[in-house]
């Protein structure tokens, strides 16, 4: 039996994760080279310059274990997206100092309500994959619909 705080450490692992690959962008790459790129600055040459500090990519079992926690919020229904959105929020963190990169308030205002309600929907959100991933089978009750009507699904969150 998997518990919540475990699903949303899992989660959470998944967000770094996440920001640690590296991609440049959703097309093909150009026709490039293996080789480093050609030092042409005597400063450059001798590491006078500030490299950016980069994450560490991650090995192939950190990237299959994100896989299998991003499908756990499928478990959340599709009528249901803003759902995910807020679950998926709140896991992302700051790569130094871990702090939620989402305040309850900055997700509220993305998705049109106040911030009692979204942490609501978000221990709501994280109860349905718990359940789902447990084998329960649960039904949303009438009562706990969310008025989905008004929230624009189609924004993205920017960070």
């Amino acid at each position: 039996m998997i518990t919540a705080e475990e699903v949303v450490a899992r989660l959470i692992e998944a967000a770094h994760t996440m920001r640690a690959l590296k991609v440049r962008g959703v097309r093909p790459a150009e026709f490039g080279s293996g080789w480093p790129d050609v030092v042409r600055d005597f400063a450059e040459a001798y590491g006078y310059t500030d490299e950016p500090i980069r994450m560490a990519q991650p090995n192939p079992a950190q990237v299959t274990l994100m896989e299998q926690a991003m499908a756990w919020l499928r478990h959340i229904p599709q009528d249901q997206a803003v759902l995910r959105r807020i679950v998926w929020a709140r896991c992302v963190r700051h790569p130094v100092s871990g702090a939620c990169l989402f305040s309850w308030r900055r997700i509220a205002q993305m998705v049109g309500s106040d911030r009692v309600s979204v942490q609501r929907w978000h221990g709501y959100g994280v109860a349905i994959m718990v359940a789902r991933i447990n084998g329960e089978t649960w039904g949303i009750p009438r009562n706990a619909r969310i008025a989905t009507a008004s929230v624009d699904t189609r924004a993205a969150f920017v960070a």
